[in-house]
């Protein structure tokens, strides 16, 4: 991209990095999610290099404004909205049987008292492991709780994403 920068428009290179760059993020990026923070964010620097290549800007401005400036959201925003979206495909019936059965709502356990927010809530799974807390399973379901209760009741994934946009990605818990 450095090479042909001075011989194509901004735009032509923000469309070669969005058809062959960064489907190489996004790709399973809900597997790797769980990776560990020094290598999630060797991926967010080397995305920052591509946006600094794009701008021309200089390693004085700082990174966030680089891609604030190029309209795009970080990989770690990136993968907490995918992440949501498959959520809620699995509990509204918008994905496959086999994934929907892999997680309990909270009302269909044993539990006699009631909760806020009972009918909602996903009963999360008890980690005795370190690696089945790194797992999709368990923070998909950490994600889910922790959404507010007008974006999990949204009435179509459109919505879902709306409602998402304006909500802050949480902190994931993969390993340090």
């Amino acid at each position: 991209m450095r090479r042909i920068k001075p011989f194509v428009l901004l735009c032509t290179l923000v469309t070669l990095y969005k058809s062959l760059i960064e489907p190489y993020f996004d790709y399973c990026s809900l597997l790797w999610d769980t990776c560990g923070k020094q290598l999630k964010d060797k991926l967010q620097k080397i995305e920052n290099r591509a946006g600094r290549v794009i701008t021309g800007s200089s390693y004085d401005v700082r990174s966030i404004d680089v891609l604030n400036n190029l309209k795009w959201k970080t990989l770690e925003t990136r993968r907490f909205h995918t992440k949501a979206a498959l959520m809620y495909k699995i509990l509204n019936d918008l994905s496959v049987p086999q994934l929907s059965n892999s997680f309990v709502k909270l009302n269909d356990t044993n539990i006699n008292y009631n909760l806020r927010n009972m009918e909602t809530d996903l009963a999360l799974p008890r980690p005795y492991t370190n690696f089945l807390k790194r797992s999709s399973k368990y923070s998909g379901v950490m994600l889910w709780n922790n959404l507010s209760y007008e974006t999990k009741t949204a009435q179509s994934l459109s919505d879902f994403k709306h409602n998402l946009a304006s909500s802050p990605p949480m902190p994931s818990t993969g390993s340090h």
